[in-house]
């Protein structure tokens, strides 16, 4: 991976085009994810430029420099519980990992909303009861 990420599309840095299947994308993320992974003799600036790209590559209509990556999250009330106070893992699109503090009074339908996750991105959690 090139010195100057900054300057760097989605896409190089994924090494793919825009042409790429789903499956090439997501096995490009992955090769790249553990190319950049600080124990495997990259950095967290690397490492969160291959997430941010991602996302970036899979929301495509984004065009702004601040982009929202929005989940509900669907637990049952004794999930809900272990999960207040804690910081819990959550995973977007099968594929990302966000490890996020979870406050102590969130109830079902709240969102928590978390600034700069990765650089200039939002994440919102909302939590929905489940009903399966």
């Amino acid at each position: 991976m090139k010195n100057t990420i900054q300057m760097m599309t989605p896409y190089e840095i994924l090494e793919i085009n825009k042409y790429s299947s789903e499956e090439e994308i997501r096995n490009a993320y992955r090769k790249c994810l553990l190319k950049a992974h600080p124990d495997h003799g990259g950095s967290i600036e690397e490492f969160d430029s291959v997430r941010l790209a991602y996302i970036k590559v899979k929301n495509k209509h984004v065009k702004n420099r601040l982009l929202t990556v929005n989940m509900t999250v669907e637990l049952d009330a004794l999930e809900l519980k272990y999960c207040q106070g804690e910081t819990s893992s959550f995973i977007y699109d099968d594929t990302i990992t966000f490890d996020v503090f979870v406050p102590n009074n969130t109830q079902f339908n709240d969102t928590v909303v978390i600034n700069n996750i990765l650089p200039n991105t939002i994440l919102r959690i909302k939590f929905k009861e489940y009903n399966g």
